[in-house]
Protein backbone atom coordinates (compact mmCIF):
# COMPACT_ATOMS: atom_id res chain seq x y z
CA UNK A 1 0.00 0.00 0.00
CA UNK A 2 1.22 3.28 -1.35
CA UNK A 3 2.18 6.22 1.78
CA UNK A 4 -0.87 8.03 -0.29
CA UNK A 5 -3.26 5.12 0.07
CA UNK A 6 -2.24 4.97 3.70
CA UNK A 7 -3.00 8.92 4.36
CA UNK A 8 -6.22 7.80 2.82
CA UNK A 9 -7.39 4.74 5.21
CA UNK A 10 -6.27 7.00 7.85
CA UNK A 11 -7.92 10.05 6.98
CA UNK A 12 -11.12 7.59 6.70
CA UNK A 13 -10.87 5.53 9.78
CA UNK A 14 -10.34 9.14 11.42
CA UNK A 15 -13.56 10.30 9.46
CA UNK A 16 -15.73 7.66 10.57
CA UNK A 17 -14.87 7.54 14.32
CA UNK A 18 -15.83 11.15 14.41
CA UNK A 19 -18.68 10.38 13.07
CA UNK A 20 -19.31 7.36 15.27
CA UNK A 21 -18.55 10.18 18.43
CA UNK A 22 -20.91 12.75 17.00
CA UNK A 23 -23.78 9.77 16.53
CA UNK A 24 -23.15 8.64 19.92
CA UNK A 25 -23.46 11.98 21.49
CA UNK A 26 -26.31 13.06 19.24
CA UNK A 27 -28.16 9.93 20.21
CA UNK A 28 -27.33 10.12 23.88
CA UNK A 29 -28.21 14.31 24.06
CA UNK A 30 -31.19 14.84 26.23
CA UNK A 31 -33.44 17.69 26.17
CA UNK A 32 -33.80 19.58 28.61
CA UNK A 33 -37.81 20.00 30.27
CA UNK A 34 -38.27 22.33 33.16
CA UNK A 35 -40.82 21.58 35.78
CA UNK A 36 -42.07 23.42 38.41
CA UNK A 37 -43.33 22.41 42.24
CA UNK A 38 -45.28 24.16 44.31
CA UNK A 39 -44.90 21.82 47.96
CA UNK A 40 -41.30 22.05 48.18
CA UNK A 41 -41.12 20.78 52.27
CA UNK A 42 -42.39 17.50 50.23
CA UNK A 43 -39.53 16.93 48.52
CA UNK A 44 -36.76 17.78 51.96
CA UNK A 45 -36.18 21.62 50.78
CA UNK A 46 -37.37 24.33 52.68
CA UNK A 47 -38.95 27.57 51.77
CA UNK A 48 -36.80 30.09 53.75
CA UNK A 49 -33.87 28.46 52.14
CA UNK A 50 -35.07 27.99 48.54
CA UNK A 51 -35.39 30.75 46.14
CA UNK A 52 -38.25 31.36 43.74
CA UNK A 53 -37.44 29.66 39.95
CA UNK A 54 -34.55 27.99 42.27
CA UNK A 55 -32.92 24.85 40.39
CA UNK A 56 -33.55 21.85 42.99
CA UNK A 57 -30.81 19.23 43.18
CA UNK A 58 -31.21 16.26 45.11
CA UNK A 59 -30.64 12.36 45.31
CA UNK A 60 -34.67 11.88 44.93
CA UNK A 61 -34.41 13.69 41.45
CA UNK A 62 -31.31 12.22 40.31
CA UNK A 63 -32.97 8.96 40.34
CA UNK A 64 -36.17 10.29 38.87
CA UNK A 65 -33.90 11.13 36.08
CA UNK A 66 -31.92 8.20 35.89
CA UNK A 67 -35.17 6.26 35.51
CA UNK A 68 -36.11 8.63 32.55
CA UNK A 69 -33.08 7.05 30.84
CA UNK A 70 -33.96 3.41 31.03
CA UNK A 71 -37.41 3.93 30.22
CA UNK A 72 -35.53 5.85 26.72
CA UNK A 73 -37.02 8.99 27.30
CA UNK A 74 -34.58 11.42 26.06
CA UNK A 75 -35.78 14.27 28.05
CA UNK A 76 -33.73 15.86 31.75
CA UNK A 77 -35.95 17.06 33.72
CA UNK A 78 -34.94 20.00 36.10
CA UNK A 79 -37.11 20.64 38.81
CA UNK A 80 -37.60 24.28 39.53
CA UNK A 81 -39.30 26.25 43.30
CA UNK A 82 -42.54 27.71 42.38
CA UNK A 83 -42.74 31.10 43.67
CA UNK A 84 -45.75 31.61 45.85
CA UNK A 85 -48.01 34.41 46.68
CA UNK A 86 -45.84 36.34 48.96
CA UNK A 87 -43.01 36.44 45.97
CA UNK A 88 -45.09 37.37 42.98
CA UNK A 89 -46.72 40.41 45.33
CA UNK A 90 -43.36 42.46 44.15
CA UNK A 91 -43.52 44.13 47.09
CA UNK A 92 -47.28 44.80 47.77
CA UNK A 93 -49.00 44.88 50.57
CA UNK A 94 -50.82 41.36 50.77
CA UNK A 95 -54.50 42.18 50.73
CA UNK A 96 -56.96 39.67 50.26
CA UNK A 97 -58.12 41.03 47.38
CA UNK A 98 -54.58 41.55 45.97
CA UNK A 99 -54.01 37.81 46.71
CA UNK A 100 -57.03 36.34 44.60
CA UNK A 101 -55.69 38.48 41.80
CA UNK A 102 -52.34 36.72 41.92
CA UNK A 103 -53.69 33.64 41.82
CA UNK A 104 -55.58 34.17 38.71
CA UNK A 105 -52.21 35.63 36.81
CA UNK A 106 -49.81 32.99 38.79
CA UNK A 107 -49.07 30.97 35.84
CA UNK A 108 -48.32 33.61 33.35
CA UNK A 109 -46.64 35.44 35.64
CA UNK A 110 -43.99 32.46 35.66
CA UNK A 111 -43.98 31.99 32.43
CA UNK A 112 -43.16 35.78 32.05
CA UNK A 113 -40.28 35.44 33.83
CA UNK A 114 -39.03 31.64 32.52
CA UNK A 115 -39.26 31.05 28.73
CA UNK A 116 -38.30 27.58 29.35
CA UNK A 117 -40.92 26.35 31.87
CA UNK A 118 -42.67 23.44 30.64
CA UNK A 119 -44.63 21.37 33.47
CA UNK A 120 -46.39 22.96 36.11
CA UNK A 121 -49.26 22.31 39.22
CA UNK A 122 -52.46 22.75 37.29
CA UNK A 123 -54.74 26.36 37.42
CA UNK A 124 -58.20 25.93 37.03
CA UNK A 125 -58.00 29.81 37.09
CA UNK A 126 -55.67 29.50 33.80
CA UNK A 127 -56.59 26.14 32.67
CA UNK A 128 -56.63 27.68 28.98
CA UNK A 129 -52.46 28.40 28.91
CA UNK A 130 -52.19 24.49 29.41
CA UNK A 131 -52.33 22.15 26.60
CA UNK A 132 -55.65 19.51 26.01
CA UNK A 133 -54.07 16.53 26.74
CA UNK A 134 -57.26 14.78 24.76
CA UNK A 135 -54.62 14.93 21.51
CA UNK A 136 -52.16 12.70 23.10
CA UNK A 137 -53.98 10.20 24.08
CA UNK A 138 -53.33 8.11 20.97
CA UNK A 139 -49.26 7.73 21.82
CA UNK A 140 -47.46 4.74 23.69
CA UNK A 141 -47.47 6.77 26.82
CA UNK A 142 -50.42 8.37 27.15
CA UNK A 143 -52.20 5.38 26.32
CA UNK A 144 -50.67 3.75 29.03
CA UNK A 145 -51.34 6.66 31.62
CA UNK A 146 -54.98 6.64 30.66
CA UNK A 147 -55.45 3.10 31.69
CA UNK A 148 -53.44 3.77 34.64
CA UNK A 149 -56.35 6.54 36.44
CA UNK A 150 -59.77 5.09 36.89
CA UNK A 151 -61.67 6.80 34.25
CA UNK A 152 -63.93 8.71 36.92
CA UNK A 153 -60.75 10.38 38.08
CA UNK A 154 -60.26 11.85 34.43
CA UNK A 155 -63.65 12.80 34.10
CA UNK A 156 -64.29 15.10 37.00
CA UNK A 157 -61.49 16.91 36.47
CA UNK A 158 -62.09 17.97 32.83
CA UNK A 159 -62.91 20.82 31.84
CA UNK A 160 -65.93 21.55 28.60
CA UNK A 161 -65.02 18.02 28.66
CA UNK A 162 -61.63 17.66 27.49
CA UNK A 163 -58.11 17.00 29.75
CA UNK A 164 -56.20 19.88 30.67
CA UNK A 165 -53.80 17.69 33.70
CA UNK A 166 -53.08 14.60 34.83
CA UNK A 167 -54.78 14.44 38.12
CA UNK A 168 -53.22 13.60 41.17
CA UNK A 169 -54.19 10.12 42.04
CA UNK A 170 -56.25 9.94 44.73
CA UNK A 171 -59.90 9.45 45.16
CA UNK A 172 -61.19 12.95 45.64
CA UNK A 173 -63.90 12.37 47.64
CA UNK A 174 -65.57 14.34 50.32
CA UNK A 175 -68.37 14.20 52.63
CA UNK A 176 -69.38 16.24 55.22
CA UNK A 177 -68.88 14.87 59.09
CA UNK A 178 -70.04 15.89 62.26
CA UNK A 179 -66.77 15.43 64.79
CA UNK A 180 -67.24 14.65 68.61
CA UNK A 181 -64.65 15.11 71.06
CA UNK A 182 -63.96 11.99 72.41
CA UNK A 183 -62.76 12.75 75.86
CA UNK A 184 -65.41 14.98 76.69
CA UNK A 185 -68.24 12.42 75.63
CA UNK A 186 -66.38 9.61 78.09
CA UNK A 187 -65.66 11.81 80.53
CA UNK A 188 -69.44 13.28 80.52
CA UNK A 189 -71.04 9.19 79.53
CA UNK A 190 -72.68 11.22 76.41
CA UNK A 191 -73.82 8.19 73.85
CA UNK A 192 -73.72 9.71 70.30
CA UNK A 193 -76.50 7.72 68.68
CA UNK A 194 -75.77 7.80 64.95
CA UNK A 195 -79.13 7.47 63.14
CA UNK A 196 -80.88 10.74 65.72
CA UNK A 197 -77.76 12.43 65.46
CA UNK A 198 -77.15 11.93 61.39
CA UNK A 199 -80.69 13.69 61.07
CA UNK A 200 -79.96 16.54 63.28
CA UNK A 201 -79.14 20.06 61.69
CA UNK A 202 -75.99 21.67 62.94
CA UNK A 203 -77.28 23.90 65.54
CA UNK A 204 -79.99 21.22 66.87
CA UNK A 205 -77.02 19.76 67.50
CA UNK A 206 -75.39 22.59 69.47
CA UNK A 207 -78.73 22.76 71.26
CA UNK A 208 -78.61 19.07 72.22
CA UNK A 209 -75.36 19.47 73.53
CA UNK A 210 -75.92 22.93 75.41
CA UNK A 211 -77.44 20.40 77.76
CA UNK A 212 -74.84 18.69 78.92
CA UNK A 213 -73.09 22.55 79.57
CA UNK A 214 -76.06 23.28 82.19
CA UNK A 215 -76.49 27.03 81.07
CA UNK A 216 -72.10 27.11 81.20
CA UNK A 217 -70.38 28.09 78.11
CA UNK A 218 -66.97 26.44 79.44
CA UNK A 219 -66.69 23.21 81.09
CA UNK A 220 -63.52 22.26 83.71
CA UNK A 221 -61.98 25.45 82.30
CA UNK A 222 -61.48 23.72 78.70
CA UNK A 223 -64.21 22.52 76.93
CA UNK A 224 -66.81 24.69 75.06
CA UNK A 225 -69.27 23.26 72.25
CA UNK A 226 -68.07 24.77 69.08
CA UNK A 227 -67.86 28.25 67.27
CA UNK A 228 -68.57 29.17 63.63
CA UNK A 229 -65.26 28.74 62.77
CA UNK A 230 -65.01 25.37 64.22
CA UNK A 231 -68.06 24.14 61.35
CA UNK A 232 -66.35 24.32 58.44
CA UNK A 233 -67.87 26.45 55.92
CA UNK A 234 -66.72 24.65 52.60
CA UNK A 235 -68.20 21.18 54.47
CA UNK A 236 -71.46 22.97 54.86
CA UNK A 237 -71.87 23.84 51.72
CA UNK A 238 -69.57 22.01 49.55
CA UNK A 239 -72.86 19.47 48.04
CA UNK A 240 -74.57 22.75 47.68
CA UNK A 241 -72.61 25.11 45.50
CA UNK A 242 -69.48 25.89 43.55
CA UNK A 243 -67.20 28.36 44.51
CA UNK A 244 -66.16 30.67 41.33
CA UNK A 245 -62.98 31.27 42.91
CA UNK A 246 -60.18 29.33 43.27
CA UNK A 247 -59.85 28.12 46.96
CA UNK A 248 -63.11 27.83 47.78
CA UNK A 249 -64.60 31.18 48.45
CA UNK A 250 -67.85 31.60 49.27
CA UNK A 251 -68.28 35.11 47.46
CA UNK A 252 -70.26 34.39 43.88
CA UNK A 253 -70.95 30.84 43.33
CA UNK A 254 -73.02 28.77 41.24
CA UNK A 255 -75.86 27.13 43.31
CA UNK A 256 -76.32 23.40 42.11
CA UNK A 257 -79.77 23.31 42.27
CA UNK A 258 -80.83 26.22 40.50
CA UNK A 259 -78.09 26.47 38.21
CA UNK A 260 -77.93 30.12 38.69
CA UNK A 261 -74.78 32.66 39.66
CA UNK A 262 -74.89 33.84 43.32
CA UNK A 263 -73.34 36.09 45.47
CA UNK A 264 -72.78 35.45 49.40
CA UNK A 265 -75.83 37.57 50.52
CA UNK A 266 -78.99 36.22 48.03
CA UNK A 267 -77.68 32.15 48.27
CA UNK A 268 -80.56 30.84 50.86
CA UNK A 269 -78.31 27.90 51.79
CA UNK A 270 -74.81 30.75 52.76
CA UNK A 271 -77.43 33.18 54.74
CA UNK A 272 -78.49 29.69 56.72
CA UNK A 273 -74.97 29.58 57.25
CA UNK A 274 -73.50 33.44 58.44
CA UNK A 275 -77.32 33.59 60.98
CA UNK A 276 -75.62 30.20 62.36
CA UNK A 277 -72.42 31.35 63.16
CA UNK A 278 -73.22 34.78 64.03
CA UNK A 279 -76.06 32.81 66.59
CA UNK A 280 -72.96 31.42 67.34
CA UNK A 281 -71.47 34.59 68.70
CA UNK A 282 -74.23 36.31 70.31
CA UNK A 283 -75.06 33.25 72.80
CA UNK A 284 -71.61 33.09 73.28
CA UNK A 285 -71.63 29.08 72.66
CA UNK A 286 -68.29 29.59 71.42
CA UNK A 287 -67.00 30.69 74.93
CA UNK A 288 -65.09 33.88 73.80
CA UNK A 289 -65.65 35.82 76.57
CA UNK A 290 -64.59 33.29 79.26
CA UNK A 291 -61.45 32.14 76.63
CA UNK A 292 -60.40 36.08 76.49
CA UNK A 293 -59.39 35.64 80.22
CA UNK A 294 -57.75 32.29 80.45
CA UNK A 295 -54.24 31.33 78.82
CA UNK A 296 -54.94 27.73 78.08
CA UNK A 297 -55.92 26.69 74.68
CA UNK A 298 -59.62 25.22 74.95
CA UNK A 299 -61.25 22.38 72.56
CA UNK A 300 -64.88 22.21 71.07
CA UNK A 301 -66.70 19.60 71.56
CA UNK A 302 -68.48 19.35 68.35
CA UNK A 303 -66.56 20.17 64.65
CA UNK A 304 -68.30 19.95 61.31
CA UNK A 305 -65.53 19.28 58.18
CA UNK A 306 -64.85 17.17 55.33
CA UNK A 307 -63.97 13.81 55.72
CA UNK A 308 -60.14 13.48 56.32
CA UNK A 309 -59.63 10.26 54.94
CA UNK A 310 -61.28 6.95 52.74
CA UNK A 311 -62.14 4.78 55.02
CA UNK A 312 -62.30 1.95 53.00
CA UNK A 313 -58.42 2.51 51.52
CA UNK A 314 -57.07 2.21 54.82
CA UNK A 315 -57.52 5.36 57.12
CA UNK A 316 -59.95 5.98 60.00
CA UNK A 317 -62.80 8.33 59.35
CA UNK A 318 -61.79 10.61 62.20
CA UNK A 319 -58.91 12.65 63.65
CA UNK A 320 -57.45 11.30 66.35
CA UNK A 321 -59.59 11.50 69.71
CA UNK A 322 -62.75 12.47 67.55
CA UNK A 323 -65.67 10.12 66.73
CA UNK A 324 -67.03 10.65 63.45
CA UNK A 325 -70.60 10.54 62.23
CA UNK A 326 -70.98 10.81 58.14
CA UNK A 327 -73.72 12.02 56.85
CA UNK A 328 -73.82 9.84 53.82
CA UNK A 329 -73.40 12.39 51.45
CA UNK A 330 -69.85 11.83 49.92
CA UNK A 331 -69.35 13.15 46.38
CA UNK A 332 -66.40 13.40 44.12
CA UNK A 333 -64.61 16.17 43.83
CA UNK A 334 -61.65 17.93 41.77
CA UNK A 335 -58.34 17.47 42.29
CA UNK A 336 -55.25 19.29 41.20
CA UNK A 337 -52.40 17.53 39.48
CA UNK A 338 -49.99 18.67 36.34
CA UNK A 339 -50.11 19.79 33.50
CA UNK A 340 -48.27 21.38 30.28
CA UNK A 341 -47.56 24.72 29.05
CA UNK A 342 -48.79 26.01 25.73
CA UNK A 343 -46.29 27.90 25.94
CA UNK A 344 -43.87 25.02 25.99
CA UNK A 345 -40.70 24.28 23.53
CA UNK A 346 -41.17 20.82 24.09
CA UNK A 347 -44.53 19.72 24.55
CA UNK A 348 -44.39 16.27 22.66
CA UNK A 349 -41.59 15.29 24.98
CA UNK A 350 -43.06 16.83 28.21
CA UNK A 351 -46.08 15.03 27.61
CA UNK A 352 -44.15 11.94 27.80
CA UNK A 353 -42.35 12.69 30.28
CA UNK A 354 -45.70 13.83 32.30
CA UNK A 355 -47.20 10.66 31.16
CA UNK A 356 -44.40 8.08 32.64
CA UNK A 357 -44.67 9.67 36.34
CA UNK A 358 -48.60 7.47 36.44
CA UNK A 359 -47.57 4.43 34.25
CA UNK A 360 -44.22 3.67 36.00
CA UNK A 361 -44.13 2.33 39.17
CA UNK A 362 -41.07 2.74 39.70
CA UNK A 363 -41.03 6.91 38.76
CA UNK A 364 -44.45 6.68 41.27
CA UNK A 365 -42.18 5.22 44.34
CA UNK A 366 -39.26 7.68 43.71
CA UNK A 367 -41.52 10.73 43.94
CA UNK A 368 -44.13 9.70 46.51
CA UNK A 369 -42.05 8.10 48.61
CA UNK A 370 -38.55 9.37 48.15
CA UNK A 371 -35.09 7.05 48.07
CA UNK A 372 -35.51 3.79 49.44
CA UNK A 373 -33.11 3.14 51.93
CA UNK A 374 -32.48 6.42 52.58
CA UNK A 375 -36.31 7.78 53.26
CA UNK A 376 -38.03 4.56 53.39
CA UNK A 377 -37.62 0.56 53.94
CA UNK A 378 -39.93 -2.11 52.75
CA UNK A 379 -41.26 -4.24 55.28
CA UNK A 380 -43.91 -7.12 53.93
CA UNK A 381 -44.07 -4.68 51.14
CA UNK A 382 -44.84 -1.90 52.84
CA UNK A 383 -43.19 1.67 53.45
CA UNK A 384 -42.08 2.13 56.57
CA UNK A 385 -40.36 6.17 56.58
CA UNK A 386 -37.65 6.30 58.62
CA UNK A 387 -38.63 10.00 59.72
CA UNK A 388 -41.66 9.26 61.78
CA UNK A 389 -42.81 12.98 60.47
CA UNK A 390 -42.59 12.59 57.07
CA UNK A 391 -45.60 11.61 54.86
CA UNK A 392 -46.67 10.41 50.94
CA UNK A 393 -45.61 13.40 48.22
CA UNK A 394 -48.97 12.95 46.32
CA UNK A 395 -48.10 15.58 43.75
CA UNK A 396 -45.82 14.13 41.37
CA UNK A 397 -46.26 10.10 40.73
CA UNK A 398 -49.62 7.79 40.90
CA UNK A 399 -50.28 6.37 44.37
CA UNK A 400 -52.69 3.57 42.87
CA UNK A 401 -49.43 1.61 41.60
CA UNK A 402 -46.59 3.15 44.25
CA UNK A 403 -45.85 0.75 47.47
CA UNK A 404 -48.54 1.33 49.91
CA UNK A 405 -47.86 2.99 53.56
CA UNK A 406 -48.85 1.32 56.97
CA UNK A 407 -51.90 3.31 56.95
CA UNK A 408 -53.02 2.11 53.54
CA UNK A 409 -54.58 -1.34 51.84
CA UNK A 410 -52.41 -2.93 49.72
CA UNK A 411 -55.26 -3.23 46.72
CA UNK A 412 -56.04 0.45 46.84
CA UNK A 413 -56.24 0.67 43.21
CA UNK A 414 -59.39 -2.41 42.90
CA UNK A 415 -60.79 -0.86 45.91
CA UNK A 416 -60.45 3.07 44.81
CA UNK A 417 -62.58 1.75 41.65
CA UNK A 418 -65.03 0.06 43.07
CA UNK A 419 -65.56 3.42 45.35
CA UNK A 420 -65.36 5.71 42.50
CA UNK A 421 -68.52 3.47 40.77
CA UNK A 422 -70.42 3.91 44.17
CA UNK A 423 -69.77 7.82 44.68
CA UNK A 424 -71.94 10.40 42.64
CA UNK A 425 -70.32 13.33 40.55
CA UNK A 426 -71.49 16.79 41.33
CA UNK A 427 -73.09 18.75 38.56
CA UNK A 428 -71.28 21.31 36.51
CA UNK A 429 -68.29 19.40 37.69
CA UNK A 430 -66.33 20.62 34.50
CA UNK A 431 -67.83 24.18 34.25
CA UNK A 432 -65.06 26.39 34.79
CA UNK A 433 -65.01 30.19 34.28
CA UNK A 434 -62.92 32.03 31.87
CA UNK A 435 -61.44 34.80 33.95
CA UNK A 436 -60.82 38.07 31.92
CA UNK A 437 -58.60 40.51 33.21
CA UNK A 438 -61.68 42.76 33.99
CA UNK A 439 -63.68 40.08 35.33
CA UNK A 440 -60.97 38.82 38.02
CA UNK A 441 -60.55 42.50 39.09
CA UNK A 442 -64.46 42.75 39.96
CA UNK A 443 -64.47 39.18 41.44
CA UNK A 444 -61.79 39.66 43.57
CA UNK A 445 -63.14 43.12 44.99
CA UNK A 446 -66.43 41.05 45.74
CA UNK A 447 -64.55 38.53 47.39
CA UNK A 448 -62.93 41.03 49.40
CA UNK A 449 -65.76 42.57 50.54
CA UNK A 450 -67.83 38.71 51.08
CA UNK A 451 -64.13 38.24 53.34
CA UNK A 452 -65.07 40.96 55.50
CA UNK A 453 -68.60 39.62 56.12
CA UNK A 454 -67.64 36.27 57.05
CA UNK A 455 -64.79 37.91 59.56
CA UNK A 456 -67.64 40.09 60.98
CA UNK A 457 -70.14 37.54 61.21
CA UNK A 458 -67.77 35.23 62.89
CA UNK A 459 -65.99 37.20 65.49
CA UNK A 460 -68.10 40.32 66.13
CA UNK A 461 -71.48 41.33 67.51
CA UNK A 462 -73.91 42.58 64.59
CA UNK A 463 -77.39 44.11 66.03
CA UNK A 464 -79.25 44.31 63.12
CA UNK A 465 -77.66 41.11 60.12
CA UNK A 466 -80.70 41.99 57.80
CA UNK A 467 -79.22 45.66 57.34
CA UNK A 468 -75.63 44.31 57.65
CA UNK A 469 -75.64 42.37 55.05
CA UNK A 470 -77.81 44.81 52.66
CA UNK A 471 -75.05 47.26 52.94
CA UNK A 472 -72.60 44.81 52.77
CA UNK A 473 -74.40 43.51 49.27
CA UNK A 474 -75.23 47.23 48.16
CA UNK A 475 -70.96 47.65 48.61
CA UNK A 476 -70.98 44.55 46.12
CA UNK A 477 -73.11 46.16 43.42
CA UNK A 478 -70.96 49.19 43.26
CA UNK A 479 -67.98 46.59 43.08
CA UNK A 480 -69.32 45.63 39.80
CA UNK A 481 -71.27 42.12 41.26
CA UNK A 482 -74.52 42.66 38.63
CA UNK A 483 -72.01 43.03 35.57
CA UNK A 484 -69.73 39.85 37.18
CA UNK A 485 -73.01 38.04 37.92
CA UNK A 486 -73.78 38.54 34.33
CA UNK A 487 -70.77 37.29 32.54
CA UNK A 488 -70.67 34.06 34.78
CA UNK A 489 -74.23 33.22 34.24
CA UNK A 490 -73.93 33.59 30.58
CA UNK A 491 -70.56 31.59 30.72
CA UNK A 492 -72.32 28.49 32.73
CA UNK A 493 -75.85 29.18 30.34
CA UNK A 494 -73.35 28.35 27.40
CA UNK A 495 -71.53 25.83 29.15
CA UNK A 496 -75.00 24.17 29.92
CA UNK A 497 -75.70 24.31 25.85
CA UNK A 498 -72.66 22.88 24.95
CA UNK A 499 -71.60 20.12 27.31
CA UNK A 500 -73.78 19.76 30.49
CA UNK A 501 -77.19 19.02 29.97
CA UNK A 502 -76.30 15.07 30.91
CA UNK A 503 -74.56 16.02 33.58
CA UNK A 504 -76.93 18.64 35.64
CA UNK A 505 -79.33 16.04 36.84
CA UNK A 506 -78.54 16.34 41.00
Amino acid sequence: MSLSEKKKVICISILLLMASFFAIVFLNKKTKITWYIANLNAYGFSHEDIKPYQELHSEQFDLFNQRLKELKIPAKVVFKAMPGEWDLADGDEMTFQRGIEISGNKVQEIISKDKDADIMPFSHMEYQRFISLDSYFHTDGMKKAKISIPEALWEVNQINAESYQIPRTLVSAKETIYAFYKPFLEQYQIDVDEETVRKMSPRRVIEWLSTYFAGETLLDGKYYITSGSDLFYVAYLGAKIKPMLEGGTIDVMLDYETGKIQDMYSNKKVLEYLDLCQWIYKNNIDAHEEQKTISNACIPVFKMMDIPVIEELGGEASEKGWEAIQLGDRWLSQSVGNGILKSSKNKELAVEVLAATVYDKELSDIMIHGVLEKDYTLQDGYVVYKDASKTPAYSIGNNFIAYPTESEIPDKKEVSEQLLSQIRTIPYSSFTPVWNEKLLEQAAQIAAICWETMTDVLYFDIPDMQEYLKTQQQRLKEKGLDKASFELQKQVDEWIESYGKESIAW
